[in-house]
């Protein structure tokens, strides 16, 4: 038997002693075989490549990232090796240095998938969603069967709220990993994300089928029932979940966003646990646990507490999701250069040449800012029998608004753009009527139609739009007090939140100023509060809606609410909510003093 093969055996040998007191935990055993291996006078690439993995999975990233250096020392062609190189840097968020081993390997193997799947997870961390998306699109091209790839693909689509096509790649993981629930769970959060709740509830039913123990499932399950008006199965679910696991960042959180108490919290032995350990959980988990944590200590009065992990938890959201307010400032000003007075006066004039718009169907558009209130107002109007509700639809701004806009700026006759723009609401109405069942009227409660207020009148002379309005302090208080899952990343800064205000206290003023009186219907949350039937009776008389008392009994409608205020709109109004912001006063100066200057 020859050096060379003795000393092969030799490492297969404690290569394979390592592995094995791996799996018993045993780690400082399984080092110090890695460390005799390391010691075999050996010349072969491969097998101190193998030393390294074998490191790398006891999680000894340094000594791993040593055996990386020295396979590429003896071949500097190693592509396995300098992947992986690349992960034990990108671990140590060394992100510069592991991009440059990625693309080394694309450099020696063009067609590498594991290369192109862990540039993409670099380019997301450093906010290159584009690009990283474009590197996980090529990975699955490359390797059609590399679940992890579709997987990552997947999640970052679902952040960016691109929920079709999260969907698509979650399919794909669930045909390759039929028998795990993540997957399952991941798809079914695609489907909530486009309103398919029965698929959604599917999904994660199939995913406590294929595991029951796999607590989030469960959770899932208690979101959906709860969205559904199903109070008594979303808590069945939830405390299977928090059974399960008791101590799950998440689950606890959602635990106590779905369930409505007052004094101390539920589970706030377990919550304040997670919280005192919260720098070892992901950011993901964290910001959920500090916002909890801070509606928790809000209920018992301790408000220096509560505004702390508050703080913490917007300072997180903030880093993970960064506002674009120069991208909102050029949207406003788009709007005002589009929709200016005198071209505003052109299409009345317009107007007044074309026959009287007939159309039966009549859209409610629900805008504002928000925690003013809206969802509220949605569930007032949706108990009438002749409403029905739509929530929260982006079809306005992400089908019409681009399309409206280019109409007005290409225009030199009022005339007939505004029969073109006309045809563009009618186009809308049938979607936006789709699934939904005969009824005259309609309401769409994506508040931030309020700045697309101008081209609504245009495109739908009929359109009913109701503004809900509340204390400005109490709005953005409530705002910064609460993990909006999407959008709204305006209200993670105090200062930027008073400056968005602002900015969208002008445009309803510069609304005002142009349209029609009585075009919009302002309804104060405070007055409808203090004299709830008053203010149902002005929104009714406003629509030309018959009165009707079950909008009095608004928490008994049992439709589909998916807001922040799901659990919230099921109990009776209450007046709690009013002047929520006067003990954090001295905490919430840098907004206070934006929001009255």
């Amino acid at each position: 038997m020859t050096d060379m093969t003795e000393q092969k055996i030799a490492l297969d040998l404690l290569l394979q002693q390592a592995i094995s007191f791996g799996q018993k935990g045993q780690i400082a055993e399984a080092k110090a075989c890695c460390q005799r291996a390391v010691a075999i006078d050996t010349n072969s690439a491969d097998s101190i490549f193998t030393i390294g993995m074998t490191l790398l999975n006891l999680g000894q990233f340094k000594d791993a990232a040593t055996q990386f250096d020295r396979t590429l020392a003896l071949n500097p062609h190693h592509i396995d090796a300098m992947i992986n190189l690349g992960n034990v840097l990108r671990h140590f968020s060394l992100n510069a240095d592991a991009r440059k081993c990625y693309y080394r390997a694309l450099e020696l193997q063009p067609n590498s998938a594991l290369a192109y799947n862990y540039l993409g997870l670099i380019l997301q961390q450093e906010k290159e969603v584009a690009n990283a998306i474009t590197c996980f699109q090529r990975a699955v091209s490359l390797d059609p069967n590399y679940a992890q790839a579709h997987n990552n693909l997947g999640s970052l689509y679902l952040l960016h709220n691109m929920f079709a096509e999260a969907c698509a790649c979650f399919k794909c993981v669930v045909t390759l990993l039929p028998d795990s629930p993540v997957p399952l769970c991941d798809l079914g959060a695609a489907y909530q994300g486009l309103n398919q709740l029965d698929d959604a509830l599917q999904c994660y039913v199939r995913a406590q089928q294929a595991d029951p123990n796999f607590a989030l499932a469960y959770c899932n399950m208690a979101v959906v029932y709860s969205y559904l008006g199903q109070d008594e199965e979303a808590k069945e679910m939830m405390s299977k979940a928090i059974e399960l696991a008791p101590y799950h960042a998440r689950i606890l959180a959602t635990a106590m966003t779905l369930i409505w108490y007052k004094g101390d919290a539920p589970f706030l032995g377990q919550l304040a646990s997670v919280y005192a350990r919260r720098a070892e959980l992901s950011v993901l988990d964290r910001i959920p646990i500090c916002m909890t944590y801070g509606r928790a200590m809000e209920r018992r009065g301790e408000t220096d507490k509560a505004f702390a992990a508050y703080q913490e938890g917007n300072l997180l959201c903030s880093q993970e999701r960064p506002f674009d307010e120069e991208g909102f400032d050029r949207v406003i000003a788009t709007i005002r250069a589009t929709i200016t007075r005198e071209k505003w006066d052109d299409f009345e004039k317009a107007a007044a040449s074309l026959p009287n718009y007939d159309e039966h169907r009549v859209p409610i558009f629900i805008v504002g800012m928000p925690r003013s209130g809206s969802t509220l107002i949605e569930q007032i109007l949706t108990s009438h029998p002749l409403v029905a509700g739509k929530g929260e639809s982006n079809l306005m701004q992400d089908t019409f608004v681009a399309r409206a806009v280019q109409l007005i700026e290409n225009s030199n006759d009022a005339r007939a753009t505004l029969i073109e723009l006309r045809k563009l609401g009618s186009e809308f109405m049938e979607s936006m009527w789709q699934g939904i069942p005969d009824v005259r009227y309609v309401t769409d409660k994506m508040l931030g139609n309020i700045y697309y207020a101008g081209l609504i009148k245009l495109m739908l002379p009929n359109a009913k739009i109701i503004h809900t309005v509340r204390d400005p302090i109490d709005t953005c208080f409530s705002s910064y007090a609460l993990q909006f899952a999407v959008g709204n990343e305006f209200t993670f800064d105090l200062e930027i939140l008073g400056r968005t205000y602002k900015k969208y206290q002008e445009v309803m003023r510069y609304w005002s100023e142009i349209f029609p009186e009585n075009s919009i219907l302002d309804i104060q949350y405070e007055m409808a509060v203090d004299n709830l039937e008053f203010e149902v009776r002005r929104m009714l008389n406003y629509l030309g809606l018959p009165w009707d008392s079950a909008c009095l009994n608004f928490h008994k409608n049992k439709r589909v609410v998916m807001t922040a205020s799901s659990v919230q709109v099921r109990q009776p109004l209450f007046s709690n909510s009013v002047q929520r912001w006067k003990p954090f006063e001295k905490h919430l100066q840098p907004l206070i003093r934006i929001l009255e200057s």
